[in-house]
């Protein structure tokens, strides 16, 4: 709780760059909570967060390097990302939050026989934490991460925040301007399923501070 006071997290827009995702993922206890903010943010998810929930170890790199995603794209991890995610294939113990801060209230032993990427807490209704993570636990996780957090955000808002990020870097290295039409573009050529309208504004509110662009 005494980190959090000094992580530098711009919470006056729910929409957030690649440095502030990571300040916000250094507060958690949990690698696997730091990998599932940051996943998102880089557009791994698939639909009701099953390319996250079904991920095994075997599709992962054995220095870190890289994700083989379910669709066979080869995701590419950064430092950051590949730290992370050394640590939550290691993971043997889950540290839960008190209702008010970042200090752990409880620990739970995970089955270190599963082959899942994020594990679950056994019991017998999982198979004693051999199946995978529900998308409810998923959506708990992330309530529960904001909550304690005191910073707002949900998968959607960590998915479109990786979508604009990238669309900045595009602005800042190669020079596009990003109209109506280019966006609509981009998402149909990338294949992301997000509302055009959504991410032109969120866009041009995050990075250059107003409402619209010009068409």
């Amino acid at each position: 709780s005494e980190y959090t006071q000094y992580v530098d997290i711009d919470c006056s827009n729910r929409y957030f760059t690649k440095e502030e995702v990571q300040d916000l993922c250094s507060t958690f206890l949990n690698a696997s909570d730091q990998f599932l903010v940051y996943a998102l943010f880089h557009g791994i998810y698939g639909k009701n967060y099953s390319e996250i929930i079904n991920m095994k170890e075997s599709q992962i790199a054995d220095d870190y390097s890289y994700i083989i995603l379910s669709d066979g794209t080869k995701f590419e991890c950064d430092e950051f990302l590949k730290e992370i995610l050394e640590d939550t294939v290691n993971e043997c113990y889950y540290y839960s939050y008190t209702l008010d801060s970042m200090r752990s209230q409880d620990v739970i032993e995970y089955n270190t026989s599963s082959d899942y990427v994020i594990k679950v807490m056994p019991t017998k209704r999982n198979n004693q934490g051999l199946n995978p993570i529900t998308t409810h636990s998923i959506q708990r996780r992330l309530i529960r991460l904001s909550e304690i957090s005191e910073v707002v955000f949900s998968g959607t808002t960590l998915i479109r925040s990786g979508i604009i990020y990238k669309m900045y870097q595009m602005e800042k290295d190669l020079g596009v301007h990003w109209s109506y039409s280019k966006v609509e573009k981009y998402l149909k050529a990338n294949k992301i399923k997000n509302s055009v309208e959504q991410i032109y504004k969120s866009y041009y509110n995050k990075y250059h501070k107003s409402n619209v662009g010009n068409n």
